[in-house]
């Protein structure tokens, strides 16, 4: 009689959405916020020549005017 209960379309589509969601946070925790976490101390540990980096593509040459209106 216990199979006969679980054996309907509500209880498939709980486990289903149970397991939907572990399977989500198994990637989140196991795949996503470990890469967000190696970024961002990537650019921590890189800060000071990417400041410089953004600070020189600011100063970059422009080309004048003339020289583009040919």
């Amino acid at each position: 009689m216990g199979a006969a209960l679980r054996d309907n379309a509500q209880t498939r589509l709980t486990e289903f959405t149970r397991a939907l969601q572990a399977g989500i946070v198994d990637i989140l925790g196991g795949q996503v916020i470990p890469a967000i976490q190696g970024a961002i101390g990537w650019t921590r540990d890189n800060s000071v020549w990417l400041a410089l980096l953004a600070i020189g593509s600011d100063r970059s040459p422009r080309p004048s005017q003339s020289s583009t209106a040919r």
